[in-house]
């Protein structure tokens, strides 16, 4: 939902259409949108899982949202790839908007501390939409094994 993500093929009409409407009719994360916007990153997106949440309420009919355990926010700026930047954004977003739980992550710097928490080095990431794929293809990987993606 920021800049500089797009999708290598065009996502069908009506489904694009459809997850616009179900987003701007989503008061929090409308709000969600406006705060990250707030920060002026030059490439960001928040990640699936509240995505998902948001769809998954509307197409179920939820009167009231179903809980996240925390809004991911993912950004790619080579220029300042600390932890300690992560954590300022965090702070930024926590401060506008405290009832949110939100995490915030430079896609750029995850190479520099991923093995210390996971056990394997990764290599660096060339940007957002990079990280949105390798992210994408291991959750994928792991939940349906024998499923194969096929692009068009």
């Amino acid at each position: 939902m920021g800049s500089g993500i797009r999708p290598r093929t065009a996502p069908h009409p009506s489904h694009h259409e459809r997850l616009l409407a179900i987003a701007r009719a989503t008061p929090w994360f409308m709000q969600a949108l406006v705060h990250v916007r707030a920060l002026c990153l030059p490439e960001w997106c928040v990640g699936a899982g509240a995505v998902r949440n948001l769809v998954w309420d509307a197409l179920h009919a939820h009167a009231a949202p179903s809980a996240l355990a925390d809004v991911d926010v993912a950004f790619f700026d080579a220029a300042d790839p600390t932890p300690a930047r992560d954590a300022a954004l965090q702070a930024t977003l926590q401060a506008a908007a405290p009832g949110t739980p939100w995490e915030v992550t430079n896609q750029a710097g995850v190479h520099l501390w991923f093995e210390r928490h996971f056990g394997h080095p990764v290599a660096p990431l060339r940007s957002l939409e990079e990280a949105v794929e390798r992210v994408a293809a291991k959750r994928y990987a792991q939940r349906w094994p024998r499923v194969q993606v096929v692009e068009r």
